[in-house]
């Protein structure tokens, strides 16, 4: 079935990941990345509240062509160490980004177009 193609892709970017086996990832995003990040995380953390929750991280999904389970989204919080009932920090959606979840470029022009 699709979900389960788009399920076993999620698991290859997770297990892509540089992992210190604890939860946390090596890679870190370069600074031109982060301001975009930033951006991108202030439009969609709607409640305003430092998390992206899993209806905020599907409404960023669909801003950028993506499409987020209930499935995937628990992947992404264990994968980098995120509370499910809290969702995704800045610093988190920044992780996703630098190990392949998503692109942060992309995402940032498709959401604001080219101009910053």
């Amino acid at each position: 079935a699709e979900g389960d193609m788009d399920e076993r892709l999620l698991e290859e970017m997770l297990q892509s990941c540089l992992n210190t086996g604890d939860g946390k990832l090596l890679e870190r995003a370069p600074e031109e990345t982060e301001a975009k990040v930033r951006q991108i995380f202030a439009e969609f953390d709607q409640d305003q509240d430092g998390w992206l929750s899993f209806q905020e991280l599907v409404a960023l999904g669909a801003a950028t062509g993506g499409e987020l389970t209930e499935l995937g989204y628990g992947a992404i919080c264990d994968e980098v160490g995120a509370d499910p009932a809290l969702g995704v920090s800045q610093e988190q959606l920044a992780q996703m980004y630098a190990c392949g979840m998503g692109d942060g470029n992309r995402d940032h022009e498709l959401i604001f177009g080219t101009c910053v």
